[in-house]
C-alpha cells in the first residue's frame, strides 16, 4: 500500500512525537509498505503543494501528523488539508456536473495521529475527531483511523493494518 504522511508538527518542541512517528514509519516500511513522508514546515505551501498534490495521485492512504495547539490541529495542517480539500472538490465538480463522467482522481483513505497537549480534555479530541471524520466526508472519503501517541506504537499500526486489509478487499467481495 502507497501511504503518505504528512507531518504538521510545526517547531521542534514535540521530539518524542516526532520519535513516535519515525518509528511508526519504519515499522509499514518493515512491512513492505511504501511510506512518503513531507514535514510540513519545510515547505513553501504556496509553491510546493504541487508535489503533495502530485503524491496523491498514487496514495491509497494519506496520513495526518499533528501535534494538538489550543486544542485545534496546527495551522500547517489546516491549510494543507484545506487545499487538498479543495483540489478533490474541484476534481468532483469537472468530472461529475459538467461531464457525466466518474472522478478520475483516487480519493486516498484518511488517517490522523495526533499528539495532545499535556493538559488537554477529552471532549478536545473528540471534537479533532468530529472535525476530521467531517473533513473527510466532505470530499467522499472516509476518516480511517485516529491515534494518539498515548496509545501504543502497536495499537496505531494495528489500526493502520485494518484499514489497509478493508481498502485491499475486492469490491465484489464486499457486495457478493
Amino acid at each position: 500500500m502507497n501511504i503518505l504522511m504528512l507531518n504538521g508538527n510545526p517547531d521542534f518542541k514535540h521530539d518524542d512525537f516526532e520519535a513516535y512517528l519515525d518509528k511508526y514509519q519504519n515499522s509499514l516500511h518493515h512491512l513492505g509498505h511504501y511510506i512518503k513522508s513531507f514535514q510540513l514546515k519545510n515547505l513553501d505551501l504556496i509553491s510546493d503543494i504541487r508535489y503533495i498534490l502530485n503524491c496523491l495521485k498514487d496514495t491509497d492512504l494519506l496520513v495526518f501528523a499533528t501535534p494538538m495547539i489550543n486544542e485545534h490541529i496546527s495551522t500547517l495542517t489546516f491549510n494543507i488539508q484545506e487545499s487538498i480539500i479543495r483540489h478533490f472538490q474541484e476534481a468532483s465538480l469537472v468530472s461529475d456536473h459538467f461531464t457525466g463522467t466518474p472522478p478520475k482522481k483516487q480519493i486516498p483513505l484518511f488517517g490522523m495521529i495526533m499528539q495532545p497537549e499535556s493538559n488537554y480534555k477529552d471532549h478536545s479530541l473528540l471534537l479533532n475527531k468530529l472535525s476530521q471524520e467531517r473533513m473527510a466526508a466532505n470530499i467522499g472519503t472516509v476518516l480511517s483511523f485516529f491515534v494518539t501517541p498515548d496509545k501504543s506504537l502497536v495499537e496505531a499500526i494495528t489500526q493502520t493494518l485494518k484499514c489497509v486489509t478493508f481498502h485491499e478487499v475486492p469490491a465484489d467481495y464486499i457486495t457478493g
